[in-house]
C-alpha cells in the first residue's frame, strides 16, 4: 500500500495516539521521544574530536573514555587537525604505548586516516559544516553512507552517535523501525538501506511540521517494539496481515484487542509480513 502525502500526517497522529495511550499519557509520550544531543562545534577540529570520542567509544564504557579524555586530548595534540594528519607511523606506536588513552593501535590508525580525510573535506568543501549541509533531510541516509565510506572505524551505530554528538538530527534503523516503515508501504523492503529509510522518515517530518527525525524515528520504533510501553502495536509475531494504519491500526484492534470490532475495511492491501 502505498500513502499520499496528504493521509500522511493522519497516519502520524494515529501512531503517536496509540503510543502515548501506551505510554501512559503525553508527558510520559513526551519523555520517551526525546533524544539528547550535543552542541553543534565551533569549528573543524571540534568535530573531529567528537568524531573520535565515538571511535574509542564504540565497544568501550563511555565512563572509561571520559576519565582518560583530557589526557586524550594531549596525546592528540588538542585535536588539531593538521597536526594529527601529520602524525607517522612513529607517532602511531609511541601512541599505543601510552596509557593515558586506550592503546588500541586500530582505533589510534583509524584516528589518523581520520585527520588526512577531514583535511580532504576541508580542501574539497571548504568545512566539514559544508560537507553536511549538502545533505537535505531526504539525504541523510546518504550521509550516513558517505561518512561510513570516507572515514575509518564508523560502523552504521557510531556515525549516527557521531552526529548526535555534534548536535544533528538522526533516525536508527532497527528492525521494528524497518517492519513499521515496511508495512506501512514507506520502503519496499524489511531491509531497505539507509537511503532509502532516510527518505521515508523525510516525508513523515514533512507531513508533521515541527516534528523532528529523532521524534518520529522513535514513535515509529516504539510502535513495533513496545520497548518502555505497556505492549506493542506492530509486532514481529504474530504477524500482521493488513495494514491500514492511515485511520487506525486493524492489527491492534483485531489481535491485541478482540473484543473490539472485527470488520476490516476493504480496499486495503496485504503488507506481505
Amino acid at each position: 500500500m502505498r500513502h499520499r502525502d496528504a493521509d500522511l500526517h493522519d497516519l502520524m497522529l494515529n501512531l503517536r495516539d496509540q503510543v502515548e495511550d501506551l505510554a501512559g499519557g503525553p508527558r510520559r509520550l513526551t519523555g520517551l521521544l526525546d533524544m539528547r544531543r550535543g552542541r553543534r562545534p565551533r569549528g573543524d577540529d571540534g568535530y573531529f574530536e567528537q568524531m573520535t570520542w565515538c571511535v574509542f567509544k564504540a565497544g568501550i564504557s563511555a565512563a572509561v573514555v571520559n576519565r582518560k579524555w583530557s589526557h586524550f586530548r594531549k596525546a592528540f595534540a588538542g585535536f588539531s587537525i593538521p597536526t594529527v594528519a601529520a602524525f607517522t607511523g612513529r607517532d602511531v606506536t609511541r601512541l599505543t604505548k601510552d596509557p593515558g588513552i586506550i592503546r588500541y593501535r586500530g582505533k589510534i590508525e583509524a584516528t589518523v586516516a581520520n585527520a588526512r580525510e577531514m583535511l580532504a573535506v576541508r580542501g574539497e568543501f571548504g568545512s566539514f559544516r559544508r560537507f553536511l549541509t549538502r545533505y537535505g533531510p531526504a539525504e541523510q541516509g546518504q550521509l550516513y553512507v558517505d561518512l561510513r565510506r570516507r572515514f575509518s572505524h564508523l560502523g552504521p551505530y557510531t556515525v549516527r552517535a557521531f552526529l548526535r554528538r555534534v548536535g544533528e538530527d538522526v533516525f536508527y534503523s532497527h528492525a521494528d523501525t524497518l517492519r513499521v516503515l515496511y508495512r506501512l508501504g514507506l520502503i519496499k523492503s524489511p531491509r531497505a538501506p539507509d537511503p532509502e529509510v532516510g527518505q521515508a522518515h523525510a516525508r513523515l517530518a514533512a507531513a508533521t511540521p515541527g516534528s523532528r527525525v529523532d521524534e518520529i524515528n522513535r514513535l515509529v520504533t516504539r510502535f513495533g517494539s513496545g520497548y518502555e510501553l505497556d505492549d506493542a502495536i506492530c509486532a514481529d509475531v504474530p504477524k500482521c496481515h493488513r495494514c491500514a494504519i492511515s485511520h487506525w491500526c486493524w492489527y491492534y484492534r483485531e489481535v491485541r484487542t478482540p473484543t473490539q470490532r472485527r470488520d476490516v475495511p476493504t480496499g486495503f492491501d496485504t503488507c506481505g509480513a
